[in-house]
């Protein structure tokens, strides 16, 4: 019934999943358009996604493995507050840019 917190997560959500979805781009990684509260990024193959999520993890980020729907290469990421994106992206890449 909160209307008013219903309107500000939506504005909150489509902010930052575009925000997110841009910076990945920039990083060279594919994302699915979504009209939800994640983005799914693409790797070129189950290792590189496996390995991004595990060196997220280390830092006590969490993210979905989309193995059960064949999509090896796939991790769907929650919007999260402005910190908790902005810190997935800073730590992004530095593992991004450890990786190539």
């Amino acid at each position: 019934d909160d209307k008013v917190f219903l309107k500000n997560s939506i504005k909150h959500n489509c902010y930052w999943k575009n925000w997110l979805s841009e910076e990945f781009y920039n990083l060279g990684i594919k994302v699915i358009p979504s009209v939800a509260n994640f983005v799914t990024i693409v790797f070129k193959d189950s290792l590189s996604a496996y390995k991004y999520a595990q060196s997220l993890e280390e830092n006590n980020i969490f993210v979905r493995s989309l193995n059960a729907y064949k999509m090896n290469n796939c991790l769907r990421i929650t919007v999260g507050t402005e910190l908790q994106n902005k810190r997935l992206l800073k730590l992004s890449k530095k593992i991004i840019g450890k990786a190539q």
